[in-house]
């Protein structure tokens, strides 16, 4: 490609830094503009100086069989900061107040053997749970019009979702941010076949030891940068400006007009539905995207005076506030003090208000952990993500749009576009790929089409 083809970028989350970086070495100019003041989007992270460090948005595990994304981590230079644990023992603490020990074991083997052995369930409960994930790795997935939810399918084995101590509720607040009652069937059991059930190396469990920004948020833009991508932070693009041929031909940036080859849009459905001019986003194409929802995530960052829990990460089963606990960065002696939690599918709490979350994580952690009752909260702060993900209901790959678009020369990608994956970071990773090969062939086939 010619240095004077230009592809503009929309977005800094992972897709973006995606597309940014497989494009930065193939000769295309490649601009980035990103509305936030930093990159990392949804996984992006924010200093908060009474905690005296940075917090993320949001906590994420890795999977060994993200593979797009842990390639990007590599080429960044930040794979280092994400420790693998393929033999994890997961604290699954019951409604009860008891807890159990989860020993989580990557590849199908593995996982068979953790379900079985696991003192969290009945004799028969583990049988059918273990039949359950043997259902969901031999699932069907080529009749979408018949797709059911996780629920009812599961049911056709007799499980119920709130059976077997939360077992499959877990892995699909887990992998679709949805309860097992509304989330569709087919991106979990891809999810399955490809990851948990698959490979040992597919199957381990990744956890960041840093906060987003110095896990690979600082070494993407260093990566960037020294590839001369051109970034432009606390700068929205406004609009498109598309001619009467429907081709893309250049952007408006606060008030700036740039001409450009390419633009790869990485918005949010209900972002790019405003975004995009009337006549285009009334195509049938575009207009799709109206019918999909969207599920929030709440986090409560905490400290408290004392180590409050001793594994890195830890499950509540059946929680009405809570479902995920985290500690912060590397462990003190006899645990974590710095803990994050996160409530998935999050609209019992949405719309409260922070003091509220704050007090109903609290009250959550104290009944769980009736032990740490005692214990002083130094540090409190709750992060609300109204939009976290889509919700992938039944028959949602119909919804999924795909790289290319009517108009010429506008690329998508997001989690939420048809990678057939869950939306997920690897998603997210995969699908800013797809749409750099894709725009860099354009841009490819135009210049030969002009020489």
């Amino acid at each position: 490609m010619s240095s004077t083809s230009t592809i503009a970028i929309i977005g800094g989350g992972w897709a973006g830094l995606s597309a940014a970086t497989r494009l930065a070495d193939s000769g295309a100019k490649v601009m980035l503009f990103e509305r936030a003041r930093g990159l990392g989007g949804r996984m992006g992270s924010f200093y908060d100086p009474r905690f005296d460090e940075w917090l993320d948005n949001g906590n994420h595990l890795f999977i060994g069989a993200y593979r797009s994304a842990r390639d990007l981590l590599h080429i960044w230079g930040a794979d280092e900061g994400l420790r693998f644990e393929p033999h994890l023992h997961l604290p699954w603490m019951s409604g009860d107040g008891k807890i159990y020990d989860f020993r989580l074991k990557a590849g199908r083997i593995g996982s068979a053997l953790a379900v079985l052995g696991f003192k969290g369930l009945t004799v028969r409960d583990r049988w059918r749970a273990a039949r359950g994930f043997g259902a969901l790795q031999r699932a069907a997935l080529n009749l979408p019009a018949l797709e059911p939810t996780v629920a009812d399918y599961l049911a056709r084995f007799g499980l119920k979702t709130d059976g077997c101590n939360g077992l499959f509720e877990a892995l699909t607040l887990a992998v679709m941010n949805a309860a097992p009652s509304i989330a569709g069937l087919y991106p979990l059991a891809r999810a399955v076949k490809t990851g948990l059930l698959s490979g040992a190396a597919d199957g381990g469990l990744g956890f960041p030891l840093k906060p987003f920004k110095q896990l690979y948020i600082d070494a993407a833009a260093a990566y960037l940068a020294a590839h001369n991508v051109d970034i432009h932070l606390n700068n929205p693009v406004e609009s498109l400006k598309i001619d009467n041929h429907n081709r893309l031909v250049g952007i408006v940036s606060q008030g700036a007009a740039y001409t450009v080859d390419a633009v790869i849009s990485t918005l949010q459905p209900v972002d790019l539905l405003t975004w995009l001019p009337a006549r285009v986003r009334t195509d049938p194409f575009f207009n799709r995207l109206n019918k999909l929802k969207y599920s929030p995530i709440i986090a409560v960052h905490l400290v408290f005076d004392r180590p409050v829990i001793k594994e890195r990460f830890g499950f509540f089963a059946g929680g009405h506030r809570l479902h995920w606990i985290f500690g912060r960065g590397e462990p003190e002696a006899g645990g974590w003090s710095k803990i994050s939690t996160i409530f998935s599918y999050a609209f019992e709490l949405y719309g409260r208000s922070m003091s509220d979350i704050v007090a109903g994580a609290l009250d959550e952690l104290r009944r769980r952990l009736p032990q740490e009752r005692s214990f002083r909260v130094l540090h409190s702060r709750a992060v609300v993500n109204r939009r976290a993900t889509v919700i992938l209901e039944p028959g949602s790959d119909s919804l999924r749009l795909p790289v290319e678009t009517p108009v010429k020369g506008l690329f998508l990608a997001g989690d939420w576009t048809a990678t057939g994956l869950p939306a997920t970071v690897e998603s997210a990773a995969r699908s800013g790929t797809i749409a750099a090969e894709a725009a860099r062939s354009l841009v490819m086939r135009d210049e030969r089409c002009q020489a």
